[in-house]
């Protein structure tokens, strides 16, 4: 590389062909360029951000961290390279540094909106959600047609259950972004559609425009289903949650085998963990509670009626268990004891910071009921909620739903979800022949018939002390992100597991025999 007269700064023509390539977004070449600059001129800030930069394009984040850090070692007041710093430190989960990152940044461009908005962004994720609304609120007061702010505002309210300050926000979204689908289809979930409004004008708009991509027709056919259920046309509904499902199954290319390949690991594995199980000598300090079942089949309120209490800290969809615990479960790790004694100390020290002193915490990630060999072998002082509804209402609740992990693919197919409903009762029949009553499988149906009775069943499989706050779920305050947030805000609902009959003239027989 040819230097330049001044020792410490490369050539214009080296900075611009950089500059040129970024922004073509040639991430290879720019990397090697940036090594290159760095290597030749070791205290020229701006080669160790770019570098930082697209090594974290490339996916490389720890060498992007080294590179970042030198580049706010050598220009500590570039409010840009704490803004970088902050979102590295963000992607790998480490959020009090991105914090006061972001504040960093700020302090040197007191108007950087961007940095406000992902120090909301940060905010929430710690569950800070005061300080995530106040955030955001100034990200808006200095841009303020930021339409995706106005829709992170908004769901946050809608965790929160403040629906008119979600309203509020996911139409001001819509009105500076007006084929914001995300936001359509989260407004249409909080409205009660009573008439073909502005919003379903606007929405068939972008449904009929041929610029309209497939993923946002997907979320347009989700929405539609949602706005013509409300206006109990069940048949143009069916229409649009098929096709919204047909699309959603076309972009990620999803295949049953796979998912049966996983449960039949799950259960042949089983035996080689059970030689490991670890002796407990120490009393526990935390008892975790994990709910599991079916996505859509009442976990959410379960949860939401076990937190009441003042003895439980909701913990919501954790992801503890199956980050560290799958590749112990299915056998892809080398078992040994020191496996189990890490997962157990892994998982409890989480928990452990989510607790808020509480002694009992709850882990509603239904598909933890991969885990529960892995769990009892582990972690015996764990408490197990499994939660069954009747077949074919959870299986048209998982088609109408719109998912956003990519571990349910199976969803988007109704002879998939029957596939899949079938391997995990089949996998709960074999956990159930294994821990017997240390499992508690619990009836949703029969809960929202007779609440009172079930949920003393339930709180005394616990070893609580009864509280009449469990039977008042709906004024449970905690935040929910789960796809039921709205519903557990209401009092329970008894019929539910109804409701797939309005679909019944429509599914040809799809859903009338199942077990």
């Amino acid at each position: 590389m040819n230097k330049t007269k001044n020792p410490n700064f490369p050539s214009k023509n080296i900075l611009d062909s950089l500059l040129k390539n970024y922004k073509n977004k040639e991430f290879n070449y720019v990397e090697s360029q940036a090594i290159l600059i760095t290597n030749d001129y070791p205290n020229f800030s701006f080669g160790w951000k770019i570098l930082g930069s697209v090594l974290k394009l490339n996916g490389k984040i720890n060498e992007s961290l080294a590179a970042t850090l030198k580049s706010v070692e050598l220009s500590p007041n570039d409010f840009e390279v704490h803004y970088n710093l902050a979102n590295i430190y963000k992607e790998i989960g480490n959020l009090s540094d991105a914090v006061n990152c972001y504040k960093k940044s700020i302090s040197l461009k007191s108007n950087y909106f961007q940095a406000f908005f992902n120090l909301a962004n940060t905010y929430k994720e710690l569950e800070i959600l005061d300080e995530s609304i106040k955030s955001y609120q100034k990200a808006i007061s200095i841009k303020p047609d930021y339409a995706k702010a106005y829709y992170n505002l908004a769901t946050v309210f809608q965790e929160l259950g403040k629906l008119d300050d979600a309203k509020k926000n996911y139409e001001n979204a819509i009105f500076f972004n007006p084929n914001f689908v995300e936001a359509h289809r989260h407004l249409a979930s909080i409205k009660v559609f009573y008439k073909k409004d502005e919003q379903f004008s606007k929405i068939i708009q972008i449904y009929n425009d041929n610029k309209t991509s497939k993923e946002e027709l997907c979320h347009i056919n989700f929405t539609l289903a949602k706005i013509y259920e409300d206006l109990k046309d069940y048949k143009s509904a069916f229409f649009h949650y098929t096709e919204g499902n047909m699309l959603k199954s076309k972009q990620i290319n999803y295949n049953i085998e796979n998912d049966q390949l996983i449960f039949k690991q799950i259960k042949s594995n089983y035996s080689k963990i059970k030689e490991f199980t670890i002796n407990i000598s120490d009393n526990i300090s935390i008892v975790p509670i994990f709910i599991v079942g079916m996505p859509r089949s009442g976990t959410s309120l379960i949860e939401q009626i076990i937190s009441s209490h003042s003895s439980v800290t909701g913990g919501g969809e954790l992801s503890f268990a199956a980050k560290f615990g799958a590749s112990i479960a299915r056998g892809v790790d080398l078992i040994n004891s020191q496996k189990l004694i890490d997962f157990r100390n892994y998982y409890l020290n989480n928990i452990k910071r989510l607790s808020k002193g509480n002694y009992m915490v709850t882990d509603k990630a239904p598909l933890n009921f991969f885990y529960i060999g892995l769990i009892y072998c582990s972690i015996p002082e764990a408490k197990i909620i499994n939660v069954n509804r009747n077949p074919a209402a959870l299986c048209w609740a998982n088609y109408k739903q719109f998912f956003l992990s990519k571990n349910l693919g199976y969803s988007y197919n109704i002879e998939d979800i029957k596939i899949y409903l079938s391997l995990y009762s089949d996998l709960m029949r074999y956990w159930n022949s294994i821990f017997k009553d240390k499992i508690y499988n619990l009836d949703y149906d029969k809960l929202t018939m007779n609440q009172e009775k079930e949920t003393y069943k339930l709180i005394k499989y616990l070893d609580l002390k009864w509280e009449d706050s469990c039977l008042k779920p709906q004024y449970n305050d905690r935040i929910v992100s789960t796809a039921s947030n709205l519903q557990i805000r209401k009092e329970i609902y008894k019929y539910s597991s109804n409701d797939w009959h309005k679909y019944k003239p429509f599914l040809n027989g799809l859903l009338d025999k199942i077990n």
